[in-house]
């Protein structure tokens, strides 16, 4: 008797179907690992610290005009808050969609002389709020335009300039 002859047949969706059982191997093996990564970075991202660019004329000469990349930190505000002196970045007042970057002058209840053009005024600084101003008072779009600022617009605090690598180190108090 003889066996019948099987044909040998090249099947190239046998062998995609390998290579994809492979990789979904692969993937669920591996998702848990990825999972826990992509929770490490949204925790740390929202509250411990980011990357930013602060950029534009108002942080002149601390910050550059061109753009600083900037390390802004998130957990001070959560045990203490912000002072007097600090550079922090928030939500513009004006535009939800920007963000800026400015220095703090007053906190609530202080406060604040400043002068718009040729006039000078006295504001206090009401609960809730905070006065900021920009390093570069002839061209700076800040507190003094658009009055107190609510904290609750302040996303962190500048602390470490990334980038220019030449000016690179903590970025402290006046």
């Amino acid at each position: 008797l003889s066996r019948p002859r099987r044909r040998l047949r090249v099947d190239a969706l046998g062998m995609f179907g390998r290579i994809a059982k492979h990789v979904a191997a692969e993937i669920r093996a591996n998702a848990y690992g990825c999972a826990k990564l992509g929770c490490l970075i949204y925790v740390t991202h929202s509250y411990v610290a980011e990357f930013t660019i602060c950029k534009g004329p108002s942080m002149l000469p601390t910050l550059s005009k061109s753009g600083d990349v900037v390390v802004l930190e998130h957990m001070p505000f959560q045990w203490n808050k912000y002072k007097a002196g600090d550079i922090v970045v928030a939500t513009s007042p004006h535009d939800p969609t920007k963000s800026i970057c400015k220095r703090v002058l007053g906190l609530e209840g202080d406060t604040v002389s400043y002068t718009s053009g040729f006039i000078s005024s006295k504001v206090k600084v009401p609960e809730g709020h905070v006065w900021l101003q920009g390093d570069n008072d002839k061209n700076s779009t800040d507190s003094r335009h658009y009055g107190p600022v609510p904290s609750a617009l302040i996303r962190g605090r500048v602390r470490y300039r990334v980038w220019p690598l030449s000016k690179a180190g903590w970025i402290g108090h006046p």
